[in-house]
């Protein structure tokens, strides 16, 4: 699952039946989620990984922190907060890029 957050872009899997590693490229993503979601889990770097910056937790914390997100959803545009926060501004173009996509890919198969 990928979310897309005011405080980051996180990739969720799980790896075992009460394991999650929940995976950016930006390291100050992953703070962000830390802070926010107050865990204390040591952050797994790897330079020749696409998401390079990890974390594991378990059921019960993947719990809080998917719901901690959705308590955090205090604004009416998501790409207008996105554009306010200093740390994610850099991914504005590529989120308007991804909306572009859907947008375009829904148009055509609606004349279909």
């Amino acid at each position: 699952m990928w979310i897309a957050s005011k405080y980051g872009f996180f990739s969720i899997v799980q790896k075992d039946t009460d394991r999650y590693n929940i995976r950016t490229q930006c390291r100050q993503d992953i703070e962000n989620l830390l802070q926010v979601c107050k865990l204390d889990t040591k952050v797994s770097a790897w330079s020749t990984l696409n998401y390079r910056y990890q974390i594991t937790i378990n059921a019960d914390e993947w719990l809080k922190v998917s719901c901690e997100l959705a308590r955090n959803v205090d604004y009416k545009n998501f790409k207008t907060c996105i554009a306010h926060q200093t740390d994610q501004r850099h991914k504005l173009v590529a989120y308007h890029q991804i909306s572009d996509i859907i947008i375009a890919q829904h148009d055509e198969e609606e004349e279909r």
